[in-house]
This record gives structure tokens, sequence and C-alpha cells, in this order.
């Protein structure tokens, strides 16, 4: 009998792991052959047995609520109580977790143009292998609640580890407060972004250079970029400034979160994958595009020119025309 899931959070499942065997050209009641270090992570009976992943023989089980549970104590024990939390199920029946938490009333910083930017993190699990256990920390922009990035590389992982082996409650509070420490790193990356000016045009060239980091063949037609561009072009908040004025570099990476922020909301692109695993791919690219740029003065002045982008349709004339 099937659990009432209206009793439980959908991600409080519990899991196993069995060995695999192959059945091909057995009498009807054999159970096949075993096959050598290969197993089936699926949900216990009450479940429904659900696939869930393949695993080998040195492989432990972590339960998504274990996580969530070694998560919430380590913050507990900060005195950090006042968190939201937000649990996503990916992949396969569940197979990948992301559960998020937002401590912008616990964590809080300003950027020298008073906007404020609030702590998040996120703890990723996964039973088919396609990360390992990890927390990510980041920036959250409390006036609009953008897209989560860390500028530090660094704090994109922390507390990352195989399922061998069991978790710790002081392990992850170390990193958590590792990630904090990032946090405020990275608010001082955006105070200098601030101080980057350009203009409204310049601005309009350096998400031509983002498009290109993000996408592959980029198009100056492409969704990608006049979704960008749009956001550029009218924006949504006092704090991003005006179109006919002074723009910064801190206006337009907020003009990108603002963009994955968008894309999270949807529930699956035209390729019929998640919209936060898209989201979450760009923010990566993000983050490292605009951590270049201030490392790098010369990249920055580079991004300030035309990408010169190609529009889709304009190629599409051509190719027809010959």
């Amino acid at each position: 009998m099937l659990i009432d899931e209206s009793k439980r959070q959908a991600w409080e499942f519990t899991t196993e792991k069995v060995p695999i065997r192959n059945s091909y050209g057995t009498e009807p009641m054999d159970q096949g052959r075993l096959i050598p270090n290969a197993f089936q992570v699926r949900k216990t009976a009450e479940f429904g047995h659900e696939h869930l992943g393949i695993c080998g023989n040195q492989y432990e089980i972590l339960e998504h609520r274990d996580v969530i549970s070694t998560i919430e104590s380590a913050l507990d024990s900060m005195g950090l109580k006042g968190f939201k939390r937000n649990v996503r199920l990916l992949g396969t029946n569940g197979s990948r977790m992301v559960a998020t938490y937002d401590l912008k009333d616990e964590i809080t910083k300003d950027v020298k143009t008073g906007d404020p930017i609030g702590f998040r993190l996120e703890a990723r699990n996964a039973y088919d292998g396609f990360w390992r256990y990890h927390m990510v920390g980041g920036g959250l922009r409390v006036v609009c609640l953008n897209g989560m990035v860390g500028l530090d590389r660094e704090s994109q992982v922390g507390w990352s580890g195989k399922h061998t082996r069991s978790l710790d409650i002081g392990e992850a509070k170390d990193e958590i407060q590792k990630l904090v420490k990032l946090f405020n790193l990275d608010v001082l990356k955006m105070e200098q972004m601030a101080e980057k000016t350009f203009s409204q045009v310049q601005g309009l060239n350096l998400l031509e250079h983002l498009t290109k980091k993000l996408q592959k063949d980029a198009k100056k037609d492409s969704t990608l970029f006049q979704h960008l561009s749009a956001i550029w072009e009218a924006p949504t908040y006092v704090q991003d400034g005006s179109p006919t004025g002074t723009r910064n570099l801190w206006q337009s990476f907020n003009c990108a979160t603002q963009h994955t922020r968008d894309v999270e909301r949807g529930d699956t692109n035209s390729k019929n994958q998640p919209r936060w695993e898209q989201s979450d791919k760009q923010r990566i690219g993000i983050s490292r595009f605009y951590n270049g740029l201030l490392r790098d003065s010369n990249k920055f002045q580079a991004a300030l020119e035309p990408a010169l982008l190609e529009d889709r349709k304009k190629t599409r004339s051509v190719v027809k025309a010959g």
C-alpha cells in the first residue's frame, strides 16, 4: 500500500539499494544472475519502488531528508533560525534535490547604492550520480529576489562529498561559516561593480558579450539576448538606473540575474530540460563572466565594444540566397 503523500513532504521518502540481476535467457521462475558491483537505488515499498539511480558497491545511501536535517541542525546551532526553506525535486522520480534557504532576514549587507543583499544557501543531493551532496552560497538581491549568484568561485561549492561517508553537523556548520565569509567578499565586489560606469549603448554591447559566454553560436535575435536587452532597456527597479543616464556594471549584473530568475520560474524549455537546471547553468556562467570583468580591466574595456553578433534571420537569408 502506498503511503498517503498528504501526510508527508514529497522529499521525505525513504530509499534502498538492491542488487541488479540479469534475467536474460533464464527460466520464468529464475531471478537471474547477479551483476557484479551493480545496484539499483530505489524508493522503498511504501513509496512504490520507484527507480532513482544505479550505483556501485561502495555507494552509501544518503537520504534527502538527512541532508536537510543536518543543514538545519547546523543553522540552529549557529542561531540562524529565521530562514525560509524551499525544496525542489528534479531528475527521475525526485532523484535530485535542491533545498534552498533564504537568510535575508538574518544575514544582509548593503551595497553602496543602497541595495540590500541577503545571504542564500542551497543544499544539493542526488541518487543518480548527477552531483555529489554539497552546499552552494551566494547573494540574493532583496528588492527583487533575483536568481542567486556567488561571485567567488569557491562560494559555488562547499561541504562536498561522495555518498561513501556519513554527514557531520560540525563540518556542515564550518562550511556554512566559510560560505558566509565568502558572501561578505562578494558584497565588496558588488560595490566595485557600482563604480564601473558606462553608457546605455555600451551596456548593450556588454550584454552581447555575455550572450556569447552563455550560449553556443549566439545570435543577436536569440531569445536570450532579446530578454536581456529588454530588461536593460526598461529597468524594473529604480536602483537599476535609466536608459537616458549613466549606467554601471552592478546594474548590468542585476539585469543578468533578473533574467535567470525569470528563466527559473518556468517549467521546462524546448529541450525538455527543467528550467531550474538551465537557470543554474546560466548563473555559473554569469558569475564567471562578471568576475572576469572585475579582475581584468582590459577585458572590461573590450566588453564595452560591440560583440558583432549576427542575426539568425540574416544568416538564414544569406544561406537561402546562396
